[in-house]
């Protein structure tokens, strides 16, 4: 058995690959013991992982919350769980079986992606009063129950006061939710905090939670499928983009069937070009999507960004060489793409026309 102490994001967990087989092992009563923050190790959850495939490669994930109930989805400890696997078997590609539930994931030197199935997205399942203003709290299943809410300051917030009102409201009985809380940071930046049911907490980071709040936050229209969780000083620590896959709207025009890919904790995407490692992790990730799709179209969102949003970009010099050695990676795989600017006032339409949007190509 190998033992860990580690985290998604500064969603932190007590990591167990490949533990001996032990049928009477409570693990809920293990995982209260070691996630407790004063007498034990201090944790958000407690993960086990178990190889039980070689060819092809798959693991079992079972998590546990600091409170020893089950979670049915992290992504956070999904990430955690392929990037040990990475270290303790050199494998890249795999999939993670957590709660019957099968999840892709991928290795590079500095990232990680995993996989997240997005269910029916419901609105105004809640309301509550933040700070003497009404607000509505929309609800999305990511493999677990999360409800979020736009606001315009998530640093206003008592994310712990709010979050728990929430997580225990009626209107959500018996199972509670996990919370979230959303502002809009630019046109493809979200700043989220979340109170996680379990955790009975604010966490620094809830992997499914910012699935979620893209699905939920962002309109079918204008998603470009590329939102940043920012970092929140004290708290709230940085996912990479999550990019997804678009198949069907409800009935308010946002994509319900998502397959998402969470990556993390890179801020920057696809973008190193005196590398090339960005351009093959685009590549890779790509195929993975060819497989069971044709024609596959796919749009570059290259343009102009502000001075603050630089600040999330990386420090490397990009030009046109990084367009241009994407593209020819996008030929090689057969993909339909096509290169377009967010400041055309064609853009929304053309951008509806393709399957994914790969952005923060600046």
């Amino acid at each position: 058995m190998r033992f860990r102490k580690i985290h998604g994001a500064g969603n932190d967990f007590v990591l167990l690959a490949d533990p001996t087989p032990d049928g009477e092992k409570d693990w809920p009563k293990e995982a209260e013991r070691l996630c407790a923050r004063r007498t034990g190790v201090g944790a958000d959850g407690l993960v086990i992982s178990s190889l039980i495939s070689i060819s092809p490669i798959v693991l079992a994930v079972s998590c546990f919350n600091a409170d020893g109930s089950v979670a049915t989805m992290c992504g956070s400890a999904l990430r955690c769980t392929a990037w040990a696997a990475h270290h303790d078997h050199g494998f890249r590609e795999m999939s993670l079986r957590m709660a019957g539930v099968m999840h892709e994931a991928i290795v590079s030197d500095d990232s990680v992606w995993v996989t997240a199935e997005v269910g029916a997205v419901h609105p105004r399942r809640v309301q509550t009063v933040i700070n003497g203003k009404p607000t509505w709290f929309d609800s999305a299943h990511t493999g677990t129950e999360h409800v979020v809410a736009i606001v315009d300051d998530v640093d206003a917030i008592d994310a712990v006061l709010v979050g728990r009102l929430i997580r225990h409201h009626p209107d959500l009985a018996p199972l509670g939710t996990n919370v979230n809380f959303v502002e809009a940071a630019g046109s493809q930046a979200l700043k989220i905090r979340a109170y996680e049911r379990g955790v009975e907490a604010e966490t620094l980071s809830c992997g499914s939670g910012a699935v979620a709040a893209v699905v939920i936050a962002a309109p079918a229209r204008t998603r470009v499928a590329a939102c940043r969780h920012r970092p929140q000083p004290c708290r709230g620590a940085a996912h990479g983009p999550a990019i997804s896959r678009p198949t069907e709207a409800d009935s308010l025009g946002r994509r319900t069937g998502h397959q998402h890919l969470r990556r993390g904790p890179r801020m920057t995407q696809f973008l190193d070009s005196s590398s090339g490692l960005a351009v093959r992790e685009a590549a890779q990730t790509l195929r993975y999507w060819q497989r069971d799709r044709e024609g596959l179209g796919v749009a570059l969102v290259y343009g102009p960004v502000s001075a603050e949003d630089r600040l999330y970009h990386s420090k490397c010099p990009v030009d046109q060489r990084s367009v241009t050695a994407l593209s020819e990676a996008l030929d090689r795989i057969g993909a339909r793409w096509k290169v377009l600017n967010p400041c055309e006032p064609d853009f929304i339409t053309e951008l509806a026309g393709y399957d994914v949007a790969l952005s923060n190509l600046h």
